[in-house]
């Protein structure tokens, strides 16, 4: 895999302050005004010490922009599936994470149950 993705680091007090929350607001107004492609999005996982990570995929770096000012991204790869939050954008998105097309799609609620379509070589399954 690839090291394409960016991402930042806030800690507790960052969080606590609305750090955390301040992105997301940010970036779904932008995704609301902007219409931007379904790849687009920016997703979270919880880091040590109470703080968390934030990670931009390729497609959402030049619209990152504004939290990259106040916070300087590194160079990472695409998060783990297993623990990973979509913090904000379009949940076709989901499978950015795997590195393929959006394929996968994300959770969705049907008569009180959750579940998770994969589209394996063209034959839906689903799990519960």
């Amino acid at each position: 895999m690839s090291v394409d993705w960016r991402r930042i680091e806030l800690s507790r007090e960052q969080i606590r302050a609305g750090e955390l929350e301040k992105i997301r607001s940010q970036f779904s107004l932008f995704m609301m005004t902007n219409e931007p492609a379904g790849e687009i999005a920016v997703f979270t996982r919880r880091g040590k010490s109470g703080g968390c990570e934030v990670y931009f995929p390729p497609a959402a770096l030049r619209f990152a922009e504004f939290v990259f000012e106040r916070h300087p991204p590194g160079a990472s790869r695409p998060p783990a599936l297993l623990g990973t939050t979509l913090l904000a954008g379009s949940h076709d998105s989901v499978a950015t994470l795997l590195g393929k097309s959006s394929d996968v799609q994300s959770y969705r609620r049907t008569g009180g149950r959750s579940q998770r379509r994969l589209s394996a070589a063209g034959k839906d399954r689903n799990l519960r």
